[in-house]
């Protein structure tokens, strides 16, 4: 039997409330201010939590790929060595340059081929950087030597050992010459020689000296005694992270004093 219209409006108006299902449907749709305040603030006390855990991963996350950065660089090390390190063909001078091995770890040549329209330029930490270290690199095909070629200096977060590029020989009157160094391949074999290390290119900058190269004053006298070509940067949890030529690498907080490494070691007496 057909329900009678009124029979139906009334079951309609009963399952409303006689309120209307409209503004009914309305009313449940939506968010109190109190409810939005209390979901607010739930979020606000979960990022406070997560936040130093999450900033603790991101460090510990450049750690990671700077470590690896500079591992890459000591393994690199040790074959350039063996296939650089014989007679040069055209010269006839035996050994290499560390600057060639630099040169090629930054990719020099692969840059300087695309820089028809003046400098090339890209992320220092996608060439050879720290992770750690957000600075643009630019390189210029004009320059010839390596120091040049690549900057700025307050860009290079690595500093390679200057006493594997000029030594330091005893003169006359107690003073200090310079040698160029030439490399052999058994220069691998030297054990914990320091090759490159974590360096504030930014304080080498300012004190108006290269960025791209650093020693330690191991002795009061020569070339390196001042502590003028040493900035050591230790951004890693207070650690600085070193290369060697034996292929390893090493942390430390205070490196000088790692019985291990040999900061003073060069290969022309």
């Amino acid at each position: 039997m057909p329900r009678s219209p009124t029979t139906s409006a009334f079951i309609t108006a009963g399952r409303c409330g006689f309120t209307g299902c409209g503004r009914a449907r309305r009313a449940r749709a939506g968010f109190t201010l109190v409810e939005l305040a209390f979901t607010v603030s739930i979020l606000v006390l979960l990022l406070a939590v997560l936040m130093p855990s999450l900033a603790s991963i991101v460090r510990k996350s450049h750690d990671h790929l700077c470590q690896t950065s500079l591992r890459r660089a000591a393994f690199d090390f040790t074959v350039f060595a063996q296939e650089h390190g014989t007679r040069h063909k055209a010269t006839g001078d035996r050994g290499f340059l560390l600057t060639d091995f630099m040169a090629a770890e930054y990719r020099v040549m692969e840059y300087w081929g695309h820089a028809e329209d003046g400098p090339a330029r890209a992320p220092m930490s996608d060439v050879f950087g720290c992770a750690r270290v957000e600075a643009v690199a630019t390189f210029d095909p004009g320059a010839t030597c390596i120091t040049k070629a690549v900057g700025p200096g307050a860009s290079v977060s690595y500093a390679f050992n200057a006493r594997l590029v000029r030594a330091e020989l005893g003169g006359n009157r107690g003073f200090s010459t310079v040698a160029e160094v030439r490399l052999a391949p058994s220069i691998v074999s030297a054990g914990r020689v320091p090759l490159v290390w974590d360096s504030d290119g930014g304080a080498a900058e300012r004190a108006g000296k290269s960025a791209h190269f650093g020693a330690p004053p191991i002795s009061p006298a020569g070339l390196y005694g001042d502590g003028s070509r040493w900035f050591p940067a230790r951004r890693h949890s207070g650690t600085m992270q070193v290369g060697f030529v034996d292929g390893s690498v090493g942390i430390s907080r205070d490196p000088l004093r790692e019985n291990s490494a040999q900061w003073g070691f060069q290969t022309v007496k």
